[in-house]
C-alpha cells in the first residue's frame, strides 16, 4: 500500500523538542562508505516504562575500529608518521549526545514537520547545521534526512551523511521513502509483538498466581487447563481433575443452573453469571464453590472456549447459613413469644369470664335466698344452681392445676388394673342426669382385656370427651361410646352427632385455650383446657389421641391405651 504523502507529523505524544539519537555504520577501517548514517531522531514514545528511551536513542558504532576514537593508527599525510586515527562516527556521536531539535528547525526538524525527504548538499555552506564542527572534523560534507512513517504519521527521522558534496537523486528519494515506511512498519510489528509477549506473560502470571481457581474449558464443558489454585483447592492433580473431578463439578453446575447437559456448554451460560455448587475434595471434605463463567471469542468473534472462575465460598456460605438459622430461630422465638402473649391474654379473658359468670350466678341466687319469701322448691332449685356454679369454678381451678402439674412433670398416677368398659359406663352414668336432651349409646367389646392405668384419670378423660359431645350436640342428638382391640392397644371412641369442627381447626383442637370460633360453637361456654388435659393424660399412659370431624356431621374422638402383657397373652390364647 502506498504511504500517504506527505505524511502528517505524529499527534501521539509528539514533544515540542525532538531528541536526537545516533546510529553509525562503517564497513572497515580503510574503506569508508560513501553514505554513513550519522544520526536519527525519535518522535513517538516507545515505552511508557522508560522515560530515558523516550528522550534519546543512544548512538552505536557497529565496526570494531569505530568503537574507540584511538583504537587504531594510520600514517599522517604531511609527516608520514603513524598517528591515531580518529573515528568520524565517534566525533559525531559525541556531538549528538543530549542534542534536541525543535520542530521545523534544522534539517531533522524540517523533515519531522513535513515528512518529506530533505538534504543539505554541502553542510559547510550552511552555518545553521547544528553539528557543523563535528561533521567537518569527521570529513563529512553532505547529509540527507528521511521520515520514518507508521500509519501515515511521522514517528522518527533518520539522517544519512556523505564525505562528498553530492545532490540527491530521484531513485534515492524513492528508496528512502520506501525505507522509511518499511522501517515504520517494522517498528510497529516489533512493538506489537513485544506488547503481545508482555500481555501473554502478564496473563500467564495472573493465571498461575491467582488465588482464585481458573479453568479453561471447551464448548462441550471438557476441562482444557486448570491453574494451580484450582488444583490446590480440590486437592487433585490435573489428570484426575480432567478425568473425574471436573465432570462431577460440571454435573453439579448443570443441576444448579437448571441447564440441559446435552446442549453445548456455551449455549447454556450467560457471561458473568454465577452459581454455587457443592464439590468434594480428594480428601473427602465438602466445599461450597462459586462458579462464574465467561465465554472467550475467537478471531472471528464467535465463542471458542470458556473461562470459569472457581471461588471457595465455604466460609461465607456457612456463615450465611448460620445467620439464616439464627434469624429463623429468632423469628420462631418471636412467634412463640407472640403466641405466649396471645395465650396469656386469652387465658385471662376466658378465666375471668368463667369466674365472673359463675360468681354472678352464685351471688344472684344467694341474694334471692337471703331475702326470703321463697317456697321450699325454689330454695332447693336456687341452691342447686349455686352448687353447679361453685362446682364449675372448682373444676376450672382443678383443670388449671392439673395442666400445670402435667406440664411440669409433677403429676403422679396411681396405676392399677383397669377395665376400660367399666370406665366408659361410669362416664355415661355421671353425665346422663344433666344430659337429658341427648341419647347415650354404647358399643363395647366384652372381650376387651384389662389395661394398666390410673382409673380416676381415665374416667376424667372419658368424662371430658362425653361432656364435650353433649355440649356440642343439638337437642335429640346421640352420643355413642365404643371400645375394641386394635393390635396391642385398647381403642376407645366417643362419637356425637353435633355441629362438627371445621377442617382448618382440627389440627389445633388439643391446644390450650383453643376453642372452635366459627358458627354456633362461639356461643357455647368453655375454657379450652379440657381437651389439652385429655391429651396429656392419654400420652402419660403411653397412648395417643386424634379427632375426625366434618361440619354438620358431628365429631369422633379416638384414643388408645396400651394393653398389659397379660392382656396381650390372653388375646393370643383366645385366638389360638
Amino acid at each position: 500500500m502506498a504511504p500517504r504523502w506527505p505524511p502528517r507529523p505524529s499527534s501521539r505524544g509528539s514533544p515540542t523538542r525532538l531528541p536526537v539519537g545516533l546510529r553509525c555504520w562503517s564497513s572497515s577501517p580503510t574503506s569508508r562508505p560513501d553514505l554513513v548514517l550519522i544520526s536519527s531522531a525519535t518522535v513517538r514514545a516507545r515505552s511508557a516504562r522508560s522515560s530515558s528511551r523516550r528522550s534519546v536513542w543512544r548512538g552505536r558504532c557497529r565496526s570494531s575500529w569505530a568503537r574507540s576514537a584511538t583504537s587504531s593508527t594510520g600514517t599522517s599525510p604531511s609527516t608520514g608518521a603513524r598517528t591515531p586515527m580518529v573515528n568520524p562516527c565517534a566525533r559525531v556521536l559525541h556531538a549528538s549526545r543530549g542534542l534536541g531539535v525543535r520542530s521545523g528547525a534544522g534539517l531533522i526538524g524540517r523533515v519531522w514537520r513535513s515528512g518529506v525527504v530533505a538534504a543539505e548538499e554541502d553542510i559547510e555552506l550552511n552555518a545553521d547545521y547544528d553539528r557543523m564542527v563535528a561533521a567537518h572534523s569527521a570529513g563529512l560534507r553532505s547529509v540527507v534526512a528521511f521520515a520514518v512513517i507508521d500509519g501515515g504519521e511521522v514517528i522518527g527521522v533518520i539522517e544519512l551523511a556523505s564525505e562528498k558534496v553530492r545532490s540527491l537523486q530521484d531513485d534515492e528519494v524513492t528508496m528512502l521513502v520506501t525505507a522509511g515506511v518499511e522501517i515504520g512498519q517494522f517498528i510497529r510489528r516489533t512493538e506489537t509483538a513485544q506488547a503481545l509477549r508482555r500481555s501473554e506473560a502478564d496473563h500467564r502470571a495472573i493465571y498461575e498466581r491467582s488465588p482464585i481457581g481458573i479453568a479453561r474449558i471447551s464448548s462441550g464443558g471438557e476441562l482444557l487447563e486448570a491453574n494451580p489454585a484450582l488444583l490446590h483447592m480440590l486437592e487433585h492433580d490435573e489428570e484426575t481433575m480432567r478425568m473425574s473431578a471436573w465432570p462431577d463439578l460440571m454435573r453439579a453446575y448443570d443441576q444448579a443452573a437448571s441447564r440441559q447437559r446435552k446442549a453445548p456448554f456455551l449455549a447454556g451460560i450467560t457471561d458473568g453469571s454465577s452459581v454455587q455448587v457443592r464439590a468434594a475434595t480428594a480428601a473427602g471434605s465438602w466445599l461450597w464453590l462459586q462458579l462464574t463463567a465467561t465465554s472467550i471469542p475467537d478471531s472471528s468473534g464467535r465463542p471458542e472456549h470458556v473461562l470459569v472462575m472457581v471461588e471457595d465460598v465455604t466460609a461465607v456460605r456457612e456463615t450465611s447459613d448460620k445467620l439464616g438459622e439464627a434469624l429463623e430461630a429468632q423469628r420462631d422465638a418471636n412467634a412463640n413469644l407472640e403466641k405466649i402473649d396471645h395465650t396469656k391474654s386469652e387465658f385471662l379473658s376466658i378465666v375471668s369470664h368463667e369466674f365472673r359468670t359463675a360468681l354472678t350466678g352464685i351471688q344472684g341466687f344467694s341474694e334471692l335466698i337471703r331475702d326470703g319469701g321463697l317456697e321450699a322448691d325454689e330454695v332447693r332449685a336456687y341452691g342447686g344452681y349455686i352448687f353447679n356454679d361453685a362446682d364449675r369454678v372448682n373444676r376450672l381451678i382443678g383443670d388449671m392445676l392439673d395442666l400445670d402439674r402435667m406440664e411440669s412433670g409433677r403429676m403422679s398416677m396411681r396405676t392399677s388394673d383397669v377395665d376400660i368398659n367399666d370406665v366408659l359406663m361410669e362416664a355415661i352414668s355421671r353425665a346422663a342426669p344433666s344430659a337429658v336432651s341427648v341419647e347415650f349409646k354404647s358399643d363395647l367389646d366384652p372381650r376387651l382385656p384389662i389395661v394398666s392405668g390410673d382409673r380416676d384419670r381415665l374416667i376424667q378423660v372419658v368424662s371430658n370427651l362425653v361432656n364435650n359431645a353433649v355440649k356440642y350436640s343439638p337437642e335429640g342428638g346421640t352420643v355413642t361410646l365404643s371400645s375394641r382391640v386394635e393390635g396391642q392397644y385398647a381403642l376407645v371412641s366417643v362419637t356425637d352427632t353435633g355441629i362438627g369442627i371445621p377442617q382448618d381447626e382440627l389440627a389445633h383442637v388439643f391446644e390450650r385455650f383453643r376453642r372452635v370460633r366459627s358458627g354456633a360453637a362461639q356461643s357455647i361456654p368453655g375454657t379450652g383446657l379440657g381437651l389439652t388435659i385429655v391429651k396429656q393424660i392419654v400420652e402419660m399412659h403411653g397412648g395417643k389421641i386424634w379427632v375426625e370431624s366434618a361440619v354438620g356431621h358431628g365429631s369422633s374422638f379416638h384414643f388408645t391405651i396400651p394393653l398389659t402383657a397379660e392382656g396381650v397373652k390372653a388375646l393370643q390364647l383366645r385366638h389360638a
